[in-house]
């Protein structure tokens, strides 16, 4: 329900799929087929919107998944390029890698499939390093992927993370199970504009 003060209504806009007003912040997920408070994005792995309420789950999947395939391409990497170099350092791996295809149909062997899931969790790690450093400076400034003013909303990095990871931010990277309630609830945002008028 928007509010009835008009200073307040400021932010809100009419969404024309929904046929509403929208609060702040809020976008319409084509794939949802709703608006979502504080949309990130629509996540194709984990099948959701990512916002208001998920982002924390989000950010912590994202730095688990880069950690685990970092700690077993380290393993990998070991086992492949160490205790098996005589298997694997040759040109043909080489052609394996940049063609994989070829590998899989031409030569199907056990240690074709460990180069294969090697491959994979070489690939994983790197695409989830690359997720933590896109998304991580939209969090430290209190913005979000799509939003183009940001600026608006950033209250310093502890206000920052807590709108993000919640009031327990500093036990919530233990366990995604650890409660952590927001400082807000996702309709009605505190900007810099109103921190400064409050601090007059």
């Amino acid at each position: 329900m928007p509010p009835t003060n008009e200073r307040q209504r400021l932010y809100w806009r009419y969404c024309s799929v929904c046929e509403m007003l929208a609060p702040p912040r809020s976008w319409h997920c084509n794939i949802c087929d709703t608006c979502i408070l504080k949309r990130d994005h629509h996540c194709g792995f984990t099948g959701s919107c990512i916002g208001h309420q998920n982002h924390r789950y989000f950010v912590f999947f994202v730095l688990y998944l880069a950690i685990g395939a970092t700690y077993a391409a380290i393993y990998n990497s070991i086992y492949f390029w160490w205790l098996h170099s005589e298997s694997y350092v040759n040109w043909f791996t080489a052609i394996k890698i940049v063609f994989p295809m070829f590998m899989l149909c031409l030569d199907v062997s056990w240690q074709n499939f460990y180069l294969l899931i090697y491959m994979l969790n070489i690939i994983t790690s790197a695409y989830s390093i690359v997720l933590i450093a896109y998304h991580a400076p939209f969090i430290i400034r209190g913005g979000k992927d799509c939003e183009r003013d940001a600026k608006r909303y950033d209250l310093g990095l502890q206000r920052n993370l807590e709108m993000v990871l919640g009031k327990r931010m500093h036990l919530t990277w233990i366990s995604p199970f650890i409660q952590s309630e927001l400082p807000h609830d996702g309709i009605h945002w505190e900007n810099v504009k109103d921190e400064t008028e409050k601090r007059r």
